[in-house]
């Protein structure tokens, strides 16, 4: 699956420090044809210690928000499966 960011914006300080990013992410895989889309909020405790987002390279921001991605899907799994155990 390719996955890219297709918009972002910056949330910024008086200073002009970004405080945050929100992306609009897609994937798409080429073999089936499916497609996902999510809007990602990243903020300073979704990256490395000491790194900032001015410093970010693209390929960072996508590994970032999949990243996250990945955890929200992991937790909602979670969730559903406590909650089908309690049934």
């Amino acid at each position: 699956m390719i996955v890219y960011i297709a918009n972002d914006s910056y949330q910024r300080d008086e200073t002009g420090a970004i405080l945050s990013m929100t992306a609009a992410v897609e994937g798409r895989s080429q073999e089936t044809g499916e497609s996902l889309n999510s809007y990602v909020k990243l903020t300073k405790e979704d990256l490395g210690d000491g790194v900032t987002f001015e410093e970010l390279t693209y390929n960072a921001k996508v590994e970032a928000c999949t990243k996250k991605m990945i955890a929200w899907l992991q937790a909602a799994n979670t969730s559903n499966q406590a909650a089908n155990t309690s049934k």
